[in-house]
């Protein structure tokens, strides 16, 4: 299932490689051809290395190689890129190359009017989830770049996280519909000489109403001179003003700093301060990838920033020690499910991978809006009964002291109306009493 950080996530590429000749899923790779020094020629040195802009990387199709060449790539998962090379003898193979963490796959067509995928996150890309079988567009934030660019978007199944046929796709560009594509999962537009302040957007049209689908949208841009690509940032980060000081709040919560917790290979991001030395006081869950955290300085001034959970994290509230508190989770480490009607819907209700005290939460949203949406009833259950019950909140937490990890927890809510689809996600930590540390705990296998 489903996951603009203000804190700064450094994600590394890990390539593997295919040899020549095994099975490779949607990619024919023949044994050593001959020669086809033409190739270079016409496509040039194409490894694109990692790009770093403001603290985030980005990473382009690239070979196992250095000397190697970059002949197309695309997108074969959510979080996977498919890229075929040629060799300086002729030889053409074929690698994966995956998107760490939250960063997802995106096909557009480079300089070169070559197909190519990027691994790209927040604010480089722009997501959007479509539930009903309507069209739902991308927000229409201009991108920070003046040069040629050259956009793409690539739709998904959240569940699988397979690209999705899609009845129709579409590019706008200044608020007009400048490219549509029926019956594909990728769309592609060049805008020449684009101007940093003209709006860009996409939208497409699922087809059918049989799973939640995601839209995912990147702008590439192109020096002229030296063809050399950049990404543009579509989705700027949000900080609000210093707010009055409130020194009482320090020796009350202590020093709950929580640093982003990186666990094969996820990154869930807790709330944290814009500087290692100031103090945070509490954090909640704004919107469904956004958190509120409150944080306060060494001479006493209180702030406030937002802090945006990366591409498919999504924000749930906890409490401990009776403080309310915020994380961005992402699969294994959350559970979410969809509700559209008006009943009692639950999460599965299989066991936490850990022993010990934990520390769960539930926030509930509303799908289209990403909204925390109050509902009529929540719960939390706790082998196989009710310990926990809400009424008229968004949100419930329970403490599930001296936990056995193979004991079923589960989560239900009710909507109390029929207005729209929601989903509720639901997270589970542990801490280490000696230090307090959180660790988010994993589903168990």
């Amino acid at each position: 299932m489903f996951a603009k950080l203000c804190i700064y996530a450094f994600f590394l590429i890990t390539i593997t490689t295919i040899t020549i000749g095994a099975p490779l899923a949607l990619l024919e790779v023949s044994s050593k051809l001959t020669s086809r020094p033409a190739q270079l020629e016409k496509y040039g040195p194409l490894n694109q290395q990692s790009l770093s802009r403001r603290g985030h990387l980005n990473t382009f199709a690239q070979c196992s190689h250095e000397e190697d060449t970059v002949l197309e790539s695309y997108c074969d998962k959510l979080r996977t890129i498919i890229v075929r090379c040629i060799m300086p003898d002729g030889t053409i193979y074929g690698t994966t190359q995956q998107c760490e963490n939250f960063g997802i796959c995106v096909d557009y067509n480079n300089y070169y009017s070559i197909k190519s995928a990027v691994c790209a996150s927040k604010p480089y890309i722009k997501t959007f989830f479509v539930i009903k079988n309507e069209l739902t567009c991308s927000s229409s934030t201009p991108y920070d770049l003046g040069a040629d660019l050259h956009t793409g978007m690539t739709t998904y199944n959240v569940d699988s996280e397979d690209p999705v046929t899609v009845y129709e796709l579409q590019t706008l560009y200044k608020d007009q519909v400048v490219e549509t594509k029926f019956s594909k999962h990728v769309i592609t537009k060049n805008l020449p000489d684009y101007k940093n302040n003209e709006k860009v957007q996409y939208c497409f049209i699922p087809g059918t109403n049989d799973s939640l689908l995601v839209g995912a949208a990147v702008a590439v841009g192109y020096d002229k001179s030296n063809k050399a690509p950049l990404l543009g940032i579509g989705a700027p980060l949000e900080v609000s003003s210093k707010l009055t000081s409130r020194p009482a709040q320090l020796e009350k919560y202590g020093p709950l700093n929580q640093q982003s917790l990186s666990r094969r290979g996820h990154l869930n991001a807790f709330a944290q301060c814009s500087h290692e030395e100031d103090t945070l006081l509490d954090s909640y869950c704004d919107k469904l990838r956004t958190m509120n955290v409150r944080c306060i300085m060494p001479d006493n001034t209180i702030y406030n920033i937002t802090q945006q959970c990366e591409g498919f994290g999504i924000c749930v509230d906890y409490n401990y020690n009776s403080v309310k508190s915020a994380i961005c989770a992402s699969i294994p480490y959350i559970r979410t499910f969809y509700s559209m009607k008006n009943e009692l819907t639950c999460s599965s209700n299989t066991p936490y991978a850990s022993e010990g005290d934990l520390y769960t939460g539930m926030t509930t949203y509303n799908v289209n809006s990403e909204d925390p949406v109050t509902v009529y009833e929540l719960q939390t259950l706790y082998k196989d009964e009710v310990v926990e019950a809400k009424a008229s909140e968004h949100f419930i937490t329970k403490s599930l002291l001296g936990y056995k990890n193979n004991e079923n927890v589960q989560y239900c809510f009710i909507p109390g109306t029929n207005d729209s689809p929601l989903v509720g996600a639901a997270v589970a930590l542990r801490y280490d009493r000696s230090n307090k540390a959180p660790l988010l705990v994993a589903l168990s296998e």
